[in-house]
């Protein structure tokens, strides 16, 4: 499936769990799932970010795991204190490290 926009319509969602897709671009559609506690991205090829998490209180863990293009981890360092955060990928640089968040790259 190339195209999740239709979960924009899931506002209640606690988690969401992406995995093996070469097509997919982006997942700023997460933006709109403020009741997430989990976001869990595996293998995505072509997302190079991570959208904005502002408005995600509740988010409890992110993990980007081998997206190979993914470059942009910013958005994470807005998520409060003890949330936990693991992203991997050929992409990213290593050490990158932010106060109360864990990041682990490959």
């Amino acid at each position: 499936m190339a195209d999740f926009e239709f979960l924009r319509n899931l506002p209640s969602l606690k988690r969401l769990w992406l995995k093996t897709n070469a097509t997919l671009e982006n997942v700023d559609f997460v933006e709109d799932l403020v009741s997430l506690e989990r976001l869990e991205l595996y293998y995505l090829a072509k997302i190079t970010r991570i959208p904005n998490l502002d408005n995600h209180k509740r988010l409890r863990q992110v993990v980007a795991f081998d997206c190979n293009r993914l470059t942009d981890i910013s958005s994470v360092k807005g998520l409060p204190k003890g949330v936990h955060v693991a992203a991997s990928g050929k992409a990213l640089k290593k050490g990158f490290v932010t106060k109360g968040l864990t990041f682990n790259p490959d």
